[in-house]
């Protein structure tokens, strides 16, 4: 069961990295069902994230993929520089008054990582928090640091696994509990102080216009 779980990180890791910078806990099954599952048009664009010198450091386009699936570019910035683009399946998930994303991997990183990993690379998906307005898109990731020492001191209980770094940090989260599971999990805490990070505040970017996704 331990590879399995380390499979999961294998493709999660760079999409955290990709999306937002920093680390954050993983989620072995996804969190929607079909019952909670939206679609908000006011998503579809281009957006941009800016540092407080006012350099883009993301962009992140979002195109409809079907019903109920967005597909999102993105592409980080480092000096001014666009890096290479990252393609994730976005959905976007209510849960009472409660909004998230559930990021996977796109169809090319998944078929990319199973010609090179076979079996042992199994997509794994991140909940970011979310919240929005015509123009500003903000979400926030799970803090990984605060969420390893709850789940430690029993302050939140969770099905979970340490995936231990190879470096013998002190390893990754992932959370493996079923789709209904952790349905009453963000339920339960979407009010936690510390569970979620500082929020990454991205704006539309004016005329820009998004086609749909090609289907995967």
């Amino acid at each position: 069961m331990q590879g399995l779980h380390l499979a999961a990180v294998v493709a999660v890791v760079p999409l955290v990295a990709a999306v937002l910078g920093g680390c954050s806990a993983s989620c072995l099954h996804p969190l929607y069902t079909k019952d909670t599952l939206r679609f908000d048009e006011s998503l579809i664009g281009s957006w941009e994230n800016k540092n407080d010198e006012g350099l883009t450091t993301m962009t992140v386009t979002v195109r409809k993929a079907d019903a109920t699936r967005c597909a999102a570019e993105v592409v980080p910035y480092e000096h001014g520089k666009p890096g290479a683009p990252t393609t994730l399946d976005v959905h976007l998930v209510e849960l009472g008054q409660q909004r998230f994303l559930d990021l996977s991997p796109g169809a090319p990183a998944r078929e990319d990582l199973g010609r090179r990993l076979g079996t042992l690379a199994v997509p794994s998906h991140e909940v970011l928090e979310l919240t929005s307005t015509p123009d500003t898109v903000s979400v926030r990731q799970i803090d990984e640091d605060w969420l390893r020492d709850a789940l430690k001191g029993l302050r939140i209980v969770a099905e979970h696994t340490i995936v231990r770094d190879a470096d013998g940090g002190d390893g990754h989260v992932v959370l493996t509990g079923s789709t209904d599971s952790l349905q009453t999990f963000f339920k339960d805490h979407a009010q936690t102080k510390g569970l979620f990070a500082d929020p990454l505040v991205f704006t539309r970017v004016k005329g820009a216009e998004a086609k749909p996704a090609a289907k995967p």
